[in-house]
Parts: C-alpha cells; structure tokens; sequence
C-alpha cells in the first residue's frame, strides 16, 4: 500500500514538473506604481484588462553624458500591449535627458523613462535597456 502511494505521488509530481517549467511569470503592478522590466517582458496591471510588453529600444540617439550636442536627441522604445483582447503596436519617444516623458494611450498615462543613460565610450546592448514605467488613468 505504501509503494502503492509513494507511485501515485511520483506520477503526479512528474507531471507537474513540466507544467511548472512551461509557466512564464508576468509581473503585476497596480496603478501609479513604478516598475522597471527588460525588453521581451511583460507587465500586467493590477485591476485593468491592460498587458504591457516591452518589445526594445528602436532608436537612441540621446547625448551621452559629459558631452555638449547641439541636439539632445532622443530614445524610442516599443510596446505591444494587450488591452480588451485586442494587441497594439505603440511607440514612445522621450527626448534628452532629465525627468519622465508622457504619452497617452486611450484612458490612460504612461510616465516612463529608459535606463541606462549613454555615456561616452560606452555601447549599451539591448538587453541593457530598462524601462521605467508608471501607468495612471488619464485625467
């Protein structure tokens, strides 16, 4: 009887080890709380039908530390997001330096910003980039 259960239980465990290697955990992050997610992730907000995922930077071409341009430049960043079923490609640029940029997306704000800063001498790869995002109803 014993050998009996410990087989049963092995058998169940064996198969709950490939369902818990397949889930993919998003994280949650209620409204007017920050969050910072790499590209290729996705973040959920708390309590909307909202699903927001940080495709990557398209373009950087923001003044690296230390340097004076003539020009601040910018960094475009692309999201897909998932909201009442439906997918949208959506593009937001924040021009140089300093503070968070806006945009707006139906009934709701995005502040954000990408890290890391350009620095001189220095390449950011993809997989660097960061993005700070807060989510807020728009008013």
């Amino acid at each position: 009887m014993r050998k009996r259960v410990l087989t049963i239980f092995a058998g169940l465990l064996m198969l709950g080890l490939p369902l818990s290697a397949c889930s993919v955990d998003t994280p949650t992050a209620g409204l007017d709380q920050s969050i910072s997610f790499p590209p290729g992730q996705s973040c959920a907000i708390a309590g909307e039908d909202l699903i927001i995922k940080f495709v990557g930077v398209v373009s950087d071409s923001r003044c690296p530390e230390g340097v004076q341009c003539i020009w601040a430049g910018e960094v475009m960043v692309q999201l897909e997001i998932n909201s009442g079923g439906e997918k949208t490609k959506f593009y937001m640029v924040k021009r140089g330096a300093g503070g968070d940029a806006v945009a707006d997306f139906g009934i709701y704000k995005f502040s954000f910003n990408v890290t890391p800063y350009p620095a001189v001498g220095t390449e950011i790869t993809k997989d660097q980039y960061r993005l700070l995002l807060t989510v807020s109803k728009a008013q």
